[in-house]
C-alpha cells in the first residue's frame, strides 16, 4: 500500500472514530461568495439557482441549512467518513429536503462525469490531507467548476503556522504511544502544559508556549484530535498555494475575511510601502501575511480566462448588492475642529466616525436591521439625506467608498441578493426554519438565517421547536403554560399568563434581530 493510501486509511479511521464538529461556516455561503467577488466585479452565477459542491462535508452542519434556505438550488456533499455521512443523510432525510446529498466517497474518485457546480466548497480540507490530495482538489475545481464559478479553499498558511507546528510537534511525539483518540488528546494537553509551566523564562519562547497552550485548552477535544493532531497538517505560504492554483488554470479572486479585513490591520503608510515593493496583489497579500504572522486564509478562486481586474469604481460594483449591519454606537468626544466622534462597534471591531455623513448612512442601515438595503434604495435614500446636510456632488462615488471600507472594517455585510426571507419583526405565526426546530431540540445552537451558529439559552431552545407557523403568540403562551409545571420548571418564571406572554413577546423580538425568524415570502 502507498504511503498516501495508508494515510487516507488513517484519516477515515480517525474521522469516522471521532466525528467532526459540523457547523455553519458563514464565509462558504454562496451569497458571501457572491458579494465579496462583486467587490472585484465579478458577477457569479446566480446564488437562487446554483449548484454548489462541498468536499468534506462532514455531516452536513454547513450544507443542510444553505439547502434548505435555497430549495431552487442543488447542493451535494462528498466526505471520507461514512459514519458522519450516514448521520447526516437521517437528518436530511427528518427535514423532508428533496435538493441535497450526501456521499460518502474518496476525492481522489470524483467522477469525471459529475458535471460543473457554481460554487465549490472545502473549507478546512486542504491542509489536512497528502499532496495527491491537495492536487485533486484543485484538479476537480478547475475541471468542475462552472464558467462563472466560484471555488472557496481554506487552508492553514505560514509564517504564522510555524509556531503551532513547535506545539504540534510536542504533542505528536508525546502521543505517539497512546492506544485511543481520548489518550492521544490528553497527552497532548498534558505535555504542552507540561513545557508552559516548566520551560525557563527564555522570553519569547515561553511567551509563545503560553499563547498556543491557552488556545488550545479551549479547543475540545474533536477540535484538537482533527486539526493540531491530524495525521496530515500542511501549512503552506500564500504564494505556494496560489502558484499552484495557477498551474490547475484557477485564478485568484480575493480571500473572503472572517471578520476585519487583514489589509486594514495595518497602517495607512505601511500599506503603501507594501504598495511600492510590489503592484501584485499575490506579492501584497503575502507581505500582508509576514506583517500579520497569518496562521490561516480563506481564498476564492475563479477559472483563469473568467478572471476580471475590477476597474469601475466601487459604487457601480455595488450597485446589484444589498447592504446590512448591527452595531453599538456610543459618544466618544471631539475631534480637533470640535465635530462629535462617534464609536460604532461590532464585535472586538471598532470604527471612531466624525464625519455626520457617514454617520448618518450607518445609522440607517441600522435601522433596517436585520434587512439588508438594496444599494439603489441606499443610493437614493443617501442623496437626499446629504443634500439637506449640505452637499452632494459625489455622493455615489462617496457612498461606494464608504460601503466598501465599512465592510472591509467588519461593520457592514453584503448580499447578492434580498432578504426577504429574514423577518423583520415578529409578524402574526412567527416560524423558525425546520432546521433550526431540529437543532433546538438536540443541541445548545441553531443556525440562523444568515448561516450563523447561534448559542440558544433554555427559553431560546423551548420556544423555538413550538415555531412551526401555526401559533400566534396567545397560542405559544398558552401551549407553553400548559407545559410549564411539568416540563420547562422555572425556565419561564412568569408570574401570571399576561406575565408569560410578555416574555414570549420579548424572546421573539430578540430572534429576530438574531435572524432565527423566517420572513413571510421565504418557502
Amino acid at each position: 500500500m502507498a504511503a498516501s493510501d495508508e494515510t487516507i486509511r488513517q484519516l477515515r479511521s480517525d474521522y469516522d472514530a471521532v466525528s467532526y464538529d459540523s457547523r455553519p461556516y458563514r464565509q462558504t455561503h454562496p451569497d458571501r461568495l457572491a458579494a465579496e467577488a462583486a467587490l472585484y466585479g465579478f458577477v457569479a452565477p446566480s446564488v437562487e439557482n446554483c449548484r454548489v459542491l462541498e468536499i468534506g462535508c462532514a455531516s452536513g452542519g454547513n450544507l443542510i441549512p444553505m439547502a434548505e434556505q435555497l430549495p431552487q438550488s442543488r447542493f451535494v456533499g462528498i466526505d471520507l467518513s461514512s459514519q458522519q455521512v450516514a448521520a447526516g443523510a437521517d437528518v436530511i432525510r427528518e427535514l423532508g429536503l428533496t435538493n441535497v446529498e450526501l456521499r460518502f466517497q474518496d476525492l481522489m474518485e470524483f467522477p469525471e462525469d459529475a458535471g460543473t457546480f457554481d460554487y465549490i466548497i472545502a473549507h478546512g480540507f486542504y491542509a489536512w490531507v497528502p499532496p495527491a490530495v491537495q492536487q485533486r482538489l484543485l484538479e476537480v475545481c478547475r475541471t468542475h467548476l462552472s464558467p462563472r464559478g466560484l471555488a472557496y479553499i481554506s487552508y492553514n498558511t505560514y509564517p504564522g503556522s510555524k509556531t503551532v507546528e513547535v506545539a504540534r510537534g510536542m504533542m505528536m511525539f508525546h502521543a505517539r504511544r497512546a492506544t485511543d483518540h481520548m489518550e492521544k488528546a490528553a497527552r497532548g494537553r498534558e505535555i504542552l502544559r507540561f513545557m508552559t509551566e516548566n520551560t525557563p523564562n527564555t522570553r519569547t519562547y515561553r511567551e509563545v508556549l503560553r499563547t498556543l497552550q491557552m488556545g488550545i485548552s479551549k479547543c475540545a477535544d474533536r477540535l484538537l484530535l482533527h486539526d493540531q493532531m491530524s495525521a496530515v497538517l500542511d501549512p503552506q505560504y500564500f504564494w505556494q498555494f496560489i502558484e499552484q492554483a495557477t498551474g490547475h488554470g484557477l485564478a485568484y479572486v480575493s480571500d473572503v475575511e472572517e471578520f476585519q479585513s487583514a489589509w486594514l490591520m495595518v497602517a495607512p503608510s505601511v500599506r503603501e510601502m507594501i504598495l511600492k515593493m510590489s503592484p501584485d496583489v499575490i506579492h501584497r497579500e503575502q507581505y500582508i501575511d509576514f506583517l500579520l504572522n497569518r496562521t490561516f486564509r480563506c481564498s476564492v478562486l475563479c477559472r483563469a480566462e473568467a478572471a476580471v481586474q475590477a476597474e469601475s469604481p466601487a459604487w457601480q460594483r455595488l450597485k446589484p448588492l444589498h447592504v446590512a449591519g448591527m452595531f453599538s454606537e456610543t459618544p466618544a468626544g471631539t475631534n480637533a475642529q470640535g465635530l462629535a466622534v462617534m464609536e460604532f462597534a461590532s464585535g472586538q471591531y471598532k470604527v471612531h466616525i466624525s464625519n455626520p455623513r457617514a454617520t448618518a448612512v450607518l445609522r440607517h442601515i441600522r435601522s433596517a436591521w436585520p434587512a439588508a438595503i438594496p444599494f439603489v434604495e441606499l443610493q437614493s435614500w443617501t442623496a437626499k439625506e446629504w443634500a439637506s446636510m449640505g452637499g452632494a456632488q459625489n455622493a455615489p462615488e462617496d457612498l461606494g467608498m464608504l460601503l466598501e471600507l465599512y465592510t472591509r472594517m467588519g461593520l457592514l455585510e453584503l448580499w447578492p441578493r434580498s432578504t426577504r426571507s429574514i423577518a423583520v419583526a415578529v409578524g402574526g405565526l412567527p416560524r423558525a426554519t425546520r432546521y433550526a426546530r431540529f437543532q433546538a431540540v438536540r443541541d445548545n445552537s441553531a443556525t440562523s438565517l444568515r448561516h450563523e451558529s447561534i448559542t440558544l439559552d433554555i427559553a431560546f431552545r423551548q420556544l423555538i421547536p413550538l415555531l412551526d407557523g401555526t401559533r400566534d403568540v396567545k397560542a405559544l403562551t398558552e401551549e407553553l403554560m400548559r407545559r410549564k409545571e411539568h416540563e420547562l420548571g422555572g425556565n419561564w418564571p412568569a408570574k401570571s399568563p399576561e406575565h408569560l406572554q410578555q416574555m414570549v413577546e420579548g424572546t421573539l423580538k430578540l430572534m429576530a434581530k438574531s435572524s432565527l425568524l423566517v420572513g413571510d415570502d421565504s418557502n
